[in-house]
């Protein structure tokens, strides 16, 4: 299964630009969490997790410590 969490997280800022960062990324997260229970293995969590916690110190974790 082909997922780029940070493609989703980009087209849910756009449909809700005033949605907080941390939000967006949450809500994408886990729409995208249960798309992969559905149909997707547990290699495909274990790369969307790793795509997460990277998101979460690019938009989240640094904007915060700025």
């Amino acid at each position: 299964m082909n997922i780029c969490l940070q493609s989703s997280f980009l087209n849910t800022k756009k449909i809700c630009p005033e949605m907080a960062d941390s939000q967006a990324l949450n809500m994408t997260y886990i729409g995208l969490t249960h798309a992969i229970a559905d149909s997707g293995s547990h290699d495909d969590l274990v790369r969307l997790s790793k795509q997460y916690e990277e998101l979460i110190n690019i938009y989240v974790l640094k904007k915060e410590a700025s």
